[in-house]
């Protein structure tokens, strides 16, 4: 009788998942353009865009029949003037504005320089979409710094 030697063969431990990464439940790498993708696979997202607060976009999906290139350019100034007027008022801190327009609705979330706009699929997003959408801003606010 002859007697093999046997190998242990360790597994490859999983890469541990980055913030990003765990806000769209993927391991994939992650840029603003797969984010893009990423999020409009999400339950009740058509398109999304992804701008800085000057209104410069990053990258975006929006179907150009809704025409909102203008409105997402706009929407960062907005969202800092709201958000300068919650101050005053006892509802805490801006997360989130929804705009419910007659042909869809779109959400808008904001973190330091970066905006991300979410147009509806069909209602309201659930509150776990926006709670991703809400980190996956965070995130992405962090890893992209405003272009010189």
């Amino acid at each position: 009788m002859r007697i093999v030697p046997v190998r242990v063969i360790e597994a490859a431990k999983p890469r541990e998942r980055n913030v990003l990464q765990m806000a769209l439940d993927t391991d994939e790498t992650l840029d603003a353009k797969a984010v893009v993708a990423h999020i409009g696979k999400l339950d009740g997202v058509e398109a999304c865009a992804i701008m800085f607060n000057d209104g410069l976009s990053l990258a975006g999906d929006m179907p150009e029949r809704y025409e909102a290139d203008g409105l997402c350019a706009m929407a960062p100034s907005l969202l800092r003037r709201v958000e300068n007027h919650m101050v005053e008022t006892q509802l805490g801190a801006l997360r989130a504005m929804t705009l419910s327009c007659a042909k869809g609705a779109i959400t808008f979330f904001m973190h330091d320089h970066l905006c991300l706009a979410a147009l509806h699929k069909n209602s309201e997003l659930g509150p776990d979409i926006r709670d991703r959408l809400g980190r996956t801003v965070q995130e992405l606010s962090r890893q992209y710094s405003h272009p010189a």
